[in-house]
C-alpha cells in the first residue's frame, strides 16, 4: 500500500527536524490504513502571540477522503501538545466520516465482499500449436464475472473509500457508460470513460 504523503508547513514557529518528524509519524500512523485517502495530507503548526498563553501553538491538518474534506484544528501550550490533542480530534472525525458512509450505503461492506465478481474456470490446456512456455505473460489465467452497479460517480467514490481495492468498475447512471474509478501512485484518482472510436 502506497504510503500517505504528509507536508508540515509552520507559520512563525522553526520547524525542527525532531518536530517535523514527530508530526509525519504520529500523522501518517493514524492514516496509513484510511480507505479513500486523496494525497497529500497537509499539516500546518504555528505559533500565534495573540491566543492565550495555553493556546498559542496550533496545529491544522487538512485531507481528502473520497470528495469529503476533513480539516480539524486544535491550540495548545506548546506544538507537540497541539498535534496531539489535532489527530485525537482527526480520528474522532474519521469515525464519523466511515459512520455516515456505512449509514448512507448500510449493506456496502457485504455486498462488496460476496460475490458480485465470480471466479470462472479456464481451460489448462493451450492453443493448438502454442507451447505454454512460449508467452506465459499472455495466458489468461482467471476470468472474473463483474456484476455492474448502476451508480453515479460520487457513490462510486464512497463505495470504493470503504475498499483497498486499486480500481471500480462501475456503470455510471448519469452517462449510461461504463466507467473505471482507479487509484493514481500519487494517491488522487482517476476516472476511465471509455469512448468507442
Amino acid at each position: 500500500m502506497l504510503e500517505p504523503q504528509v507536508i508540515v508547513n509552520a507559520k512563525q514557529l522553526e520547524l525542527s527536524p525532531a518536530l517535523e518528524e514527530y508530526i509525519t509519524r504520529k500523522v501518517g500512523r493514524l492514516i496509513r490504513h484510511l480507505q479513500g485517502l486523496i494525497n497529500p495530507v497537509r499539516v500546518e503548526v504555528g505559533y500565534d502571540d495573540v491566543r492565550d498563553a495555553d493556546r498559542r501553538f496550533y496545529s491544522e491538518i487538512t485531507l481528502w477522503v473520497g470528495d469529503k474534506l476533513v480539516r480539524v484544528e486544535e491550540a495548545a501550550a506548546d506544538p507537540r501538545a497541539a498535534i496531539d490533542q489535532a489527530t485525537d480530534l482527526l480520528k474522532d472525525e474519521i469515525e464519523r466520516l466511515r459512520d455516515r458512509l456505512q449509514e448512507h450505503r448500510p449493506r456496502l461492506k457485504d455486498e462488496l465482499a460476496q460475490a458480485s465478481v465470480r471466479t470462472m474456470p479456464v481451460a489448462e490446456t493451450p492453443p493448438e500449436g502454442e507451447s505454454p512456455l512460449e508467452a506465459p505473460d499472455r495466458q489468461i489465467t482467471a476470468v472474473k464475472e463483474l456484476e455492474l452497479k448502476p451508480v453515479t460517480v460520487d457513490e462510486a467514490i464512497e463505495e470504493m473509500a470503504l475498499t483497498d481495492y486499486q480500481f471500480f468498475v462501475f456503470y455510471n447512471v448519469e452517462t449510461d457508460s461504463i466507467n473505471v474509478l482507479y487509484r493514481r501512485k500519487d494517491g488522487t484518482l482517476g476516472l476511465i470513460v471509455p469512448n468507442l472510436g
